[in-house]
């Protein structure tokens, strides 16, 4: 083929390289010289022309962390005479990482001894962090799907305790029935605020507010709720949600929330060693009377304190009932630092 008749050629590969914003070099092994198109430069963070092209001067780009993984490839390649494919990382000026998949072929003299190397260098790193990305939904779709599985699990086990609890100590049929609807409710309620963000924890002024209005209850004269902001895990707020219920509805039904002169001062703090208390105080003009065993008190008195390894007081005082709780603020929490430091206040 004649001089003018390659120039086209030429030409052609350049522009397609170009387009292709391909990355090229040749790499001569014994004298150790390296031509490097414009884009080979500009892929590695150099202007055209900065530097002379050089193993040295390629290698100095490569993050550290992959370059003795990408040397090491390339030797593999020379010494099995098979092609060089490698993907690793260009870590450019201004710490900007940048992703690169890399082939390239070695060529031997008669002897077997290895001459010249030439390859090619593309820019992946849209692709790879697409892939990553991807990667990462995959792996938070498997966790939340785990995490739903279980959360049905556990809040049928809970459904199932309740209606065994409340059929023991009904008096009735409408006893019954309205004392399940309402545990039930309680239950889909603390559902329906966690599956919005099951990683973000259950805000629990929000929950005990939420209980509340269920009983079409607000804060005011005859109502306060105060405390810090706190997140709480989620199988803390499912029982939490449930203890609120409890307490909300035999408030209602007999004690200060069902009277006219009756008021509920609901407050938690926590102090500077992490020690979490919740404070319910009923105010009301009759002492109510004790109950009898059954699922609320067995929440209070048994369930709480077991689960959330903290300790709880029921009392039936001449005012109305008192309740506490109280513990480490840690076991109640989303278990991540920055939420951790919300619960400290």
């Amino acid at each position: 083929m004649t001089e003018a008749a390659e120039d086209p050629e030429r030409e052609r590969l350049r522009l397609a390289l170009e387009v292709g914003r391909l990355a090229t070099w040749d790499w001569e092994l014994d004298s150790g010289h390296v031509v490097w198109n414009d884009e080979h430069y500009r892929m590695q963070g150099y202007a055209v022309g900065e530097v002379a092209p050089s193993f040295a001067a390629w290698a100095a780009r490569v993050h550290p962390d992959d370059l003795d993984a990408v040397v090491a490839a390339i030797e593999a390649a020379r010494d099995s005479r098979t092609d060089y494919r490698r993907t690793f990382r260009n870590l450019l000026p201004g710490d900007v990482v940048r992703w690169a998949s890399a082939r390239g072929r070695f060529f031997y003299a008669a002897d077997g001894k290895p001459l010249r190397m030439i390859g090619v260098m593309e820019d992946v790193t849209e692709a790879r962090l697409a892939q990553e990305a991807l990667a990462d939904r995959e792996r938070r779709l498997r966790a939340l799907v785990a995490e739903l599985r279980d959360r049905v699990r556990n809040t049928l086990a809970r459904i199932r305790a309740i209606v065994r609890s409340t059929a023991g100590a009904a008096g009735s049929v409408e006893d019954l029935t309205a004392r399940l609807i309402g545990r039930v409710e309680a239950v889909s309620r603390i559902q329906s605020a966690v599956t919005r963000d099951p990683s973000a924890g259950v805000d629990l002024a929000g929950l005990i507010r939420d209980e509340l209005l269920a009983h079409a209850l607000r804060d005011g004269p005859v109502m306060t709720v105060r405390g810090p902001d706190l997140l709480l895990a989620v199988p803390v707020a499912e029982m939490m949600s449930l203890a609120v219920h409890e307490l909300t509805a035999n408030a209602v039904a007999h004690g200060a929330l069902g009277k006219d002169d009756g008021r509920l001062d609901l407050g938690w703090d926590i102090d500077g060693d992490g020690h979490f208390h919740l404070r319910w105080r009923e105010y009301g003009s009759v002492a109510p009377p004790a109950p009898s065993e059954g699922f609320g008190l067995d929440l209070l008195l048994r369930t709480l304190p077991r689960d959330l390894g903290m300790t709880t007081r029921l009392a039936f005082e001449p005012h109305g009932i008192s309740f506490d709780l109280e513990g480490p603020a840690a076991r109640l929490t989303m278990p991540t630092d920055t939420q951790a430091a919300t619960a400290r206040g």
